[in-house]
């Protein structure tokens, strides 16, 4: 039965007039980033924290920017492949809140529900249509854009470095994923677009805050900090060179990600819709 809820919804997501006008935003990015590619303009939103073995370390979204433009660093080339990450994670998140939220008080909910269905399963069948969604389009996006980097400055990499980047944009994925949730988990609870969306800006500003304020000697701020996934979002670029990094992002992840399904569950089963 819930294979046929997840059938329906893929078919009515496939044929939605937002499913239209996602596809033309995917290809208008992947456009961007080509034009981009030739500018030879640098992209930034965060920028260079400091140097190991003379790669940049960056914080946030860079790329287009290299220490030998003719001879570029494997990390400098996927800050490039991945740059357009910002814009990425806020496609991903409206498409989260956009689907779960479509017709969340009526239509075909409410009669899915007078039918039988528990809300939570028409919420999971959203949620996993969503994942898979993003997850594909997610790896394409970085699949072309780490071609067209490659190709555009004559470079190729080993077995052992795609894996790292098959690493790399996983873990991005996961931690995108987790943000994506939050955002569920407030659409669930306030039955706001507005104030999911807000709640995601917050913890981006939260963090560029609490960044500029780390410098001072306050230990609670790298606490909180850790507990907040878009921390993890603007940094995980540099866990090549800080392998902490990449451990607390996947502890934040296997919490969250559980917790927020688990909260999105329980607010449904106590939730009755009229």
């Amino acid at each position: 039965m819930f294979v046929n809820i997840v059938r329906a919804d893929s078919y009515r997501f496939v044929r939605s007039r937002f499913a239209r006008i996602a596809a033309a935003c995917f290809v208008l990015l992947l456009a961007l980033f080509a034009l981009m590619m030739h500018g030879g303009s640098t992209f930034a939103f965060g920028g260079v924290i400091g140097h190991k073995d003379g790669v940049a370390l960056i914080d946030g979204f860079y790329g287009f920017g290299f220490t030998d433009p003719a001879h570029p660093a494997f990390w400098e080339l996927l800050y490039t492949a991945s740059c357009f990450g910002l814009f990425a994670i806020l496609g991903m998140v409206l498409t989260m809140v956009m689907v779960v939220s479509a017709d969340d008080r009526d239509g075909i909910t409410k009669l899915a529900v007078a039918g039988g269905q528990s809300q939570e399963r028409l919420f999971l069948s959203k949620v996993l249509i969503v994942t898979v969604l993003t997850a594909v389009l997610w790896l394409v996006h970085n699949v072309v854009s780490l071609l067209l980097t490659l190709a555009h400055y004559d470079q190729s990499v080993t077995a052992a470095q795609v894996r790292t980047w098959l690493g790399f944009v996983g873990t991005e994925f996961c931690l995108y994923l987790t943000v994506m949730l939050v955002a569920a988990l407030v659409t669930v609870l306030t039955g706001s677009r507005i104030a999911s969306l807000a709640v995601v800006i917050a913890l981006m500003v939260a963090d560029v805050i609490l960044s500029a304020l780390s410098h001072a000697d306050h230990h609670w701020i790298g606490t909180v900090q850790q507990l907040n996934p878009m921390h993890f979002v603007f940094s995980i670029s540099r866990a090549w060179a800080e392998p902490e990094i990449l451990a607390h992002a996947w502890l934040l992840v296997a919490v969250a990600v559980p917790a927020c399904l688990a909260g999105c569950a329980a607010l449904l089963r106590r939730r009755e819709l009229s």
